[in-house]
């Protein structure tokens, strides 16, 4: 299934990376948090995302049973959502 980045037209502000099997449902997609028409998209291949050394830490909220960590550590990922079709 093809890839897509995609970012708006006027800010070029990055709007995600989609799998979609048609530029219908990627349209689709977007229309979920803004007009596919102020966007541009790019079909990208083989890849994927890295960070340089020394790696990235990404905290993730704990669970209940995690007794060793805070509740009040900040989570990154706040704001960030799966779009229907996920």
């Amino acid at each position: 299934m093809p890839a897509y980045l995609v970012r708006t037209i006027d800010k070029h502000d990055l709007v995600g990376v989609f799998y979609a099997p048609n530029v219908y449902s990627l349209a689709f997609m977007i229309d979920e948090v803004l007009d596919p028409d102020d966007c541009e998209y790019l079909l990208i291949g083989p890849g994927g995302v890295v960070w340089s050394s020394p790696a990235v830490e990404i905290p993730v909220p704990p669970n209940d049973d995690d007794e060793d960590l805070t509740k009040d550590e900040p989570v990154l990922w706040a704001g960030a959502r799966f779009t229907e079709s996920w």
